[in-house]
C-alpha cells in the first residue's frame, strides 16, 4: 500500500498542529518498577487523547517510592520541568490505602495500582480501565477540575465497591471537559475548537 505525498503532508501537518497546541507544556506519567509497561503506555495514550491531546510523557521514577508521603511528594515535585503541568505516579507501593493521594504543595499525585477486587487480575480489561479512570481523575484534580456528582464522570467521588467497577466511567462529562478547557486556557494552552460536521444531502 502506497501513501501519496499529499497524504504524508496531511499527517505531518496534523502532528505539528497537535504539538503546537500544547505549547511545550506536558503531563508526566511516572512509574515504579512494579508498574506494568504495557499498562503505562495504555494509560498514557488514553489520557493524552482525552485531555485535549496534551503530551503525556512516561518516565521511570529513579528514586524509591516507599518514602513517607511528605518526602515522596517532594521527590515527585522535583521531576517537574518548568513547563510541565502535573505529574502522576503509578505505584503499588503507595503511601496509604487511598486510590489517589494528592499533594497540597505541588501538582503531583500517586495512583495506587492495587486492584480493589480481592480476586482481581492485573492483566484484565476491567482493571486497566480502572487505572485509566483513576489517572484521569488524578490529572483532573491536579489541573483544577472539581469533584463531579455525575457517577459516570471520571471526576466523580465515590466509595470503591469492587462490584461497581464495570459501571464507572473513564471520561469527563461535558461540564467537566469544559472546566478542564478553561483551566488549560488559563495556563496559556490553546484548545482547538470542536469541529462542526456539515450534513450532506437532503
Amino acid at each position: 500500500m502506497k501513501l501519496s505525498l499529499t497524504g504524508l503532508s496531511v499527517v505531518a501537518i496534523l502532528a505539528c498542529s497537535l504539538s503546537v497546541q500544547a505549547a511545550g507544556k506536558d503531563l508526566l506519567l511516572l512509574t515504579t518498577p512494579d508498574a506494568d509497561a504495557k499498562l503505562a503506555t495504555r494509560v498514557q495514550q488514553f489520557c493524552s487523547t482525552e485531555l485535549y491531546s496534551l503530551a503525556v510523557q512516561v518516565k521511570p521514577l529513579k528514586k524509591d517510592a516507599d518514602s513517607a508521603w511528605p518526602v515522596l511528594s517532594k521527590v515527585l515535585a522535583s521531576t517537574l520541568g518548568k513547563d510541565d503541568l502535573a505529574a502522576v505516579l503509578l505505584s503499588s507501593s503507595a503511601v496509604n490505602s487511598n486510590t489517589i493521594t494528592l499533594s497540597s504543595n505541588a501538582p503531583v499525585a500517586v495512583v495506587n495500582l492495587k486492584d480493589p477486587r480481592k480476586d482481581g487480575k492485573a492483566d484484565d480489561e476491567l482493571y486497566a480501565r480502572w487505572i485509566e479512570r483513576e489517572s484521569m481523575r488524578a490529572y483532573g484534580l491536579l489541573l483544577g477540575v472539581k469533584t463531579c456528582p455525575n457517577p459516570q464522570c471520571a471526576m466523580s467521588d465515590y466509595k470503591v465497591k469492587p462490584e461497581s467497577l464495570s459501571e464507572l466511567g473513564r471520561n469527563y462529562c461535558p461540564y467537566c471537559k469544559k472546566c478542564l478547557g478553561e483551566q488549560l486556557k488559563a495556563k496559556g494552552i490553546v484548545i482547538p475548537e470542536p469541529k462542526r460536521v456539515r450534513k450532506v444531502g437532503p
